[in-house]
């Protein structure tokens, strides 16, 4: 990509605030919630993308990001 087009991507994930908004405002850049891990796969079950015997919690952890609080 050119610079012109990474700069372009960079001023949109600031506007969108896709890395300050959401959970990342209270908990930090790269969260992920249980509830939102739920949510993910309750949508792929759905669509029929995972099958729902699929236990989700197998493959989900918060010890890598909890408490970290990475801010731009």
């Amino acid at each position: 990509m050119s610079d012109e087009q990474i700069a372009f991507g960079v001023e949109q994930l600031k506007a969108l605030k896709v890395l300050e908004g959401g959970d990342a405002a209270t908990m930090g850049i790269g969260i992920m919630t249980e509830a939102r891990w739920k949510a993910t796969y309750d949508l792929t079950v759905s669509s029929g993308l995972l099958k729902p015997e699929v236990d989700w919690r197998a493959g989900f952890t918060d010890r890598f990001v909890k408490g970290l609080k990475l801010s731009m």
